[in-house]
């Protein structure tokens, strides 16, 4: 976790986050907020969902390209590393 007076330094002197340390605390916020509304049961068999269904597949943790569709999950298609950030986010709820 960067602290207020990085922060501030970075703003003032125009540092930039790189663009995935950005995308991923934003997915990390959503799938947060997502998965806060799920009960146990859901959160677990969303869990064990995601694994089987990366092991099927080679995840490229993309940051905006929706590739993936995992229909237990959603209607949406997601990107690589908005999957691998809900998986991360299924593991810290557990």
């Amino acid at each position: 976790m960067t602290s207020v007076r990085e922060s501030l330094r970075r703003l003032i002197q125009g540092v930039q986050e790189p663009e995935e340390n950005r995308s991923e605390f934003a997915y990390k916020i959503n799938w947060t907020s997502v998965v806060r509304g799920w009960d146990q049961e859901r959160q677990g068999k969303m869990s064990v969902i995601l694994k089987e269904a990366v092991e099927g597949i080679e995840l490229e943790a993309n940051q905006l390209e929706r590739r993936y569709h995992i229909p237990e999950l959603d209607t949406e298609v997601h990107s690589g590393l908005s999957l691998r950030v809900l998986m991360e986010v299924l593991e810290v709820f557990e």
